[in-house]
């Protein structure tokens, strides 16, 4: 075969093999979508891929299956989908928080999401709070902030968390930073015994999701002081966000959807799309609010957006000596 018809098989074969690579993405899916939720059952990542499944099985056409492959704080079923999943839009990742800060806080994080990862859609997010013990002589974010600078040095504000790395560490970490105070972590096997410490006065203070702390708050268990989001939430209307009071702390866990590296642009529109009539639709969205959290349909630049913005943050923070690596 001479040099010609080598060049010119070359180019047939590769307008052929897009024009099945195009017929694919338009005739997704003709097959169950298997959601990749890399969290313990019963959490909040499984909860919310729950609240949604239905509706985007109706909009998609197809059944969304739920697999959770749990372990390595979403480690192990991120790297599942990012280096093994073929990227036909069959298998799908539901992720969190954990996403944007184990590549910056993990010396030998597997992969990079940022290159081996396609951003779909933002599903939700939830608003952190503040909230102390009784005994914390302060009723509201500025008071405490106060109370906290005035502590001896060295001794900063005692706070739980459910582990480094997870939300109730950086959320804790973020405001500390924001407020200027030192802040001393505790770190604990979850978010319930950090509760527990909190409720017995073992700590002074926990940066929890509002909606997981609201019973205490409602119960006097401990004394919410803000939350840090835009707005104050239906579920605890008397609790005034940051901003209200004059503190920058506008912080949340989140949930979204990404498909592997080299998903066609058709597929990830799809999918987007049956994301989006999920959190459209009136009873999802009171689902949600119910939850006290908050749904972000949006565009997949939308939330690519966001999600570089958030490894962005845990980078500065970390640059600057307020996070350390995590082995």
């Amino acid at each position: 075969m001479n040099r010609f018809n080598r060049a010119l098989l070359l180019v047939f074969g590769a307008v052929w093999c897009g024009v099945i690579t195009h017929a694919s993405a338009q005739e997704y899916p003709v097959r169950p979508i298997t959601m990749i939720v890399p969290y313990a059952a019963g959490g909040p990542a499984d909860q919310i891929a729950r609240v949604i499944q239905h509706e985007m099985s109706q909009r998609l056409g197809q059944n969304v299956i739920i697999e959770l492959k749990p372990g390595a704080g979403g480690n192990i079923g991120a790297e599942q989908v990012a280096k093994t999943s073929k990227p036909d839009g069959y298998t799908i990742l539901n992720t969190a928080t954990s996403l944007a800060s184990n590549p910056i806080l993990q010396k030998n994080f597997p992969f990079d999401p940022l290159v081996d990862l396609i951003a779909v859609a933002g599903i939700n997010v939830i608003p952190m709070s503040v909230a102390v013990h009784p005994s914390v002589p302060a009723k509201d974010l500025r008071e405490f902030i106060a109370w906290a600078k005035k502590k001896d040095k060295g001794h900063g504000v005692t706070f739980g968390s459910a582990g480094p790395g997870t939300t109730t560490h950086l959320s804790g970490v973020l405001f500390a930073d924001v407020a200027g105070i030192e802040i001393t972590h505790v770190p604990y096997k979850g978010t319930a015994p950090a509760q527990v410490a909190l409720l017995g006065g073992q700590l002074e203070a926990i940066f929890d999701f509002a909606s997981t702390i609201a019973p205490h708050i409602k119960a006097g268990k401990v004394r919410g002081l803000a939350v840090a989001g835009p707005v104050r939430l239906s579920s605890l209307p008397d609790l005034p966000t940051a901003i209200e009071q004059g503190v920058n702390y506008d912080f949340a866990g989140w949930f979204g959807i990404f498909v592997p590296r080299g998903t066609p642009p058709a597929i990830v529109a799809k999918l987007n799309d049956a994301v989006n009539f999920a959190l459209n639709r009136s009873d999802v969205k009171k689902r949600i609010v119910d939850r006290g959290e908050i749904a972000t349909p949006g565009t997949p630049e939308d939330f690519a957006k966001f999600f570089r913005g958030q490894m962005e943050l845990w980078r500065k923070l970390l640059a600057a000596g307020r996070l350390q690596h995590i082995d």
